[in-house]
């Protein structure tokens, strides 16, 4: 039985370019050498509006600096803080984070209108962790209060909360609190 022309265009496929594929003939993509930077495009910028700085290559390859995205890290890359201050604002936010992880508690964000209410799967953590975690955070957050309410109150703005401080001098007392309370 003879075929026609058009039985064997249906039976033979389409069109495949000429370019390497797997078995399963898929066409294989190469990635890009820098796939994620293309996608922090908007992030880059809104970092270097929000700085006021022009949107110029050399300004975008700075704000690639992960220490940016935080207030706390602007403040180290402005030099307004030293990378001492830094660590220990970074170690009193783990403790706060290890702290509110192991009790339930929602952390400290402008969408978290139920700060303070309990979140369920508390009793998947063991008390042991969750003891050791208490007494950590509650140990910085000791230190961090022998000393000036107001250093006390930047320090957990700026730490905890993300905010730009309103006082770099007391931003700076609570922030020697909480290096000397970290060593």
């Amino acid at each position: 039985m003879a075929q026609t022309r058009a039985a064997k265009r249906r039976r033979q496929g389409r069109n495949r370019k000429g370019e390497p594929r797997y078995k399963c003939g898929k066409l294989k993509r190469e990635a890009p050498k820098e796939r994620g930077w293309a996608n922090m495009a908007p992030v880059l910028t809104a970092r270097c509006l929000k700085r006021g700085k022009r949107l110029t290559e050399q300004n975008l390859q700075a704000m690639r600096d992960h220490r940016e995205g935080s207030v706390l890290g602007r403040l180290l890359n402005d030099e307004l803080i030293t990378s001492r201050q830094y660590d220990a604002g970074q170690k009193y936010h783990a403790a706060y984070l290890g702290w509110t992880g192991t009790n339930g508690i929602p952390r400290i964000t402008a969408a978290a209108g139920s700060y303070g209410q309990t979140v369920a799967g508390r009793s998947e953590v063991p008390d042991e962790a969750a003891e050791a975690a208490t007494k950590a955070y509650y140990a910085a957050d000791k230190a961090l209060n022998r000393g000036s309410l107001f250093a006390a109150r930047e320090a957990k703005r700026v730490c905890l909360e993300d905010a730009e401080p309103q006082s770099m001098v007391f931003l700076s007392l609570g922030l020697r609190r909480l290096r000397a309370h970290f060593g």
